[in-house]
Order: structure tokens, then C-alpha cells, then sequence
């Protein structure tokens, strides 16, 4: 089913963007991770880092889920609460477990982050821009705000109806841009 939902053939890896958007459409019913839901997931689906889904991978993540007889959400959130943490055990262990622990659990799981995600400023007034998962939403720069949220963002490029029009907004895996209209330049976080 996630192999479909992404429009992957069986026999190749699927790309994390497509990964997630399946995931979420068929396990959350549409709903974007939460950050503690997206560590978990990362923990468990993308070990080897590769920003790719392997069959191998999602079998281990399914399996697990369908064995623990929780709701995705919940397996989520209860992968992230027993994820490793280094620093709690290394006091009190013995080498071996150090060891063990080290080559198992990273020192802190970092969320799977969708392309795009993140702050930005426009370039051309100043107004400030957040994407979360599939929502942009843009502040005033003097009053600070909403002026606009859309609901469908995806890098690299969608087509969102913001109050001033329908506009086409690209990713160029760093900045958004508006076609036409001002670049939308990353913050440092």
C-alpha cells in the first residue's frame, strides 16, 4: 500500500517525501507528524540514513506496529519514549553495554524533516514564513499576523490559493519562491 501510495515500483527504494505523504495519508488519515511522532518514525524506518525507504525497512517498521496492537500515532509517540539515550546509561555500565549502546542508539534522534519545512523571511517586504509538514502560513513583519495559510504545501513546487491569488511556489531545497513574486530566503534556526 505505501509502495502505491507513493507511486514506486516494488522494486526500488521509496524517496522519504514520497515516503511520508503515503504514511501519512494511509496510517495518520492525513494528518502531518508530530515532532515526537516523526522521531520515532525516523528511529525506526530510515537507520541508515539514506533519506530512502527500503522494503526491508518498512517490513520491520510494519511488523512492529502491527505487533504492538497500538494505533500508528500511539506506536509512534511510544517508539520515541523508549529511544535510547546515551548520556542516562554510560554512568552505571559496563563497557560492553557502553559499547552496545553506542553503535545502537544515536545521541539524539533527530525528526524526519519534510523538504521545505522551516523559517523564512521575504526578500522583498520582510513578512515571515513558516512550513510545517503540508502548512505554510505567512506573518506580517510589523504586526506580526497571519496574513495568509495554506494547507497543501509540498516541496518542490505546489500551486496554493493565498488571499492575494492563486500562486505557484517553488522549492530550490534551500529557499521558496514565489512565481512570480519575491524569494522567500531560509533562517538559520
Amino acid at each position: 500500500m505505501i509502495l502505491k501510495g507513493s507511486n514506486c515500483r516494488a522494486d526500488e527504494d521509496v524517496p522519504m517525501e514520497s515516503f511520508l505523504l503515503a504514511f501519512e495519508t494511509i496510517f495518520l488519515q492525513g494528518e502531518d507528524l508530530e515532532d515526537d511522532q516523526s522521531r520515532g518514525l525516523a528511529y525506526c524506518i530510515d537507520r541508515n540514513h539514506d533519506n530512502d525507504v527500503s522494503r526491508a525497512e518498512w517490513y520491520k517498521l510494519y511488523n512492529k506496529w502491527k505487533n504492538s496492537g497500538l494505533v500508528m500515532n500511539q506506536f509512534l509517540e511510544k517508539v520515541t519514549t523508549a529511544l535510547p539515550q546515551r548520556n542516562k546509561h554510560t554512568l552505571n555500565s559496563t563497557p560492553r553495554q557502553r559499547f552496545q549502546l553506542a553503535v545502537e542508539a544515536p545521541q539524539e534522534q533527530k525528526p524526519v524533516v519534510r523538504a521545505g519545512n522551516g523559517n523564512f523571511i521575504s526578500a522583498g517586504n520582510g513578512d515571515k514564513m513558516t512550513v510545517k509538514g503540508t502548512i505554510m502560513q505567512i506573518f506580517n513583519a510589523q504586526s506580526g499576523g497571519q496574513v495568509a495559510l495554506v494547507a497543501n504545501a509540498m516541496a518542490p513546487m505546489f500551486k496554493g490559493a493565498f488571499p492575494w491569488g492563486e500562486i505557484t511556489m517553488v522549492y530550490d531545497g534551500t529557499n521558496w519562491a514565489e512565481s512570480p513574486g519575491p524569494q522567500w530566503l531560509a533562517m538559520p534556526e
